[in-house]
């Protein structure tokens, strides 16, 4: 976790969804962030309607901030998803240290991989401020429902911090959630499709 305190940022992210008290996006209660925009465009992808470039919940940083301030004693943390988080990767980076100033966790799910990101002096922060990171494109051949926090096998966890190892990694079952709004019934991660047959 980051020592260095919290200087307000004047960016914006482009959101496509946030949800409140989920467990399939990472250790613990946490509220999740999907962030609009992906070039990568894995085929099959889970979040089709979040690949494309355009502008969905122009959110300020700070005011998402102001919403993980009030969420400290309820939850364990932030993760961040997409769409794909690099592609927006200054002011994720703001909010996942806002996030770890605040003394939550963060992890952050890529369809990059780790040593591609390493590379490009851009992302440094992004990964500076991430605890656990996801990294992999999904490949719908190595789909495995009971994986958690990952949908192929392909993908791999990274502990950045030292907050997180192997052990906070949950093993078998279904990695998914029903949830109920008032808008209707949302089936939640990797392994929904095993909860809707």
């Amino acid at each position: 976790m980051s020592s260095r305190p919290y200087l307000k940022s004047s960016r914006i992210l482009n959101l496509a969804a946030l949800m409140k008290n989920t467990r399939v996006v990472g250790p613990g209660l946490r509220d999740g962030i999907w962030v609009q925009g992906c070039r990568i465009r894995c085929p099959e992808c889970m979040n089709r309607a979040y690949q494309p470039h355009e502008a969905r919940v122009l959110t300020p940083v700070n005011r998402l901030v102001d919403h993980f301030s009030v969420r400290t004693g309820s939850i364990e943390g932030c993760s961040v998803l997409g769409g794909e988080p690099t592609e927006q990767a200054e002011a994720v980076a703001d909010l996942l240290c806002a996030v770890q100033s605040l003394g939550l966790s963060t992890v952050l799910f890529t369809g990059r991989r780790i040593e591609d990101l390493e590379t490009k002096k851009r992302f440094t922060r992004l990964l500076e401020f991430t605890d656990l990171l996801v990294d992999g494109p999904f490949i719908a051949e190595l789909y495995r429902p009971d994986l958690h926090y990952m949908g192929s096998t392909n993908q791999r966890f990274h502990f950045l911090s030292g907050r997180y190892s192997i052990d906070d990694i949950p093993g078998g079952g279904s990695n998914a959630e029903i949830r109920f709004t008032e808008n209707g019934v949302v089936f939640h991660g990797v392994g929904m499709a095993d909860l809707m047959l």
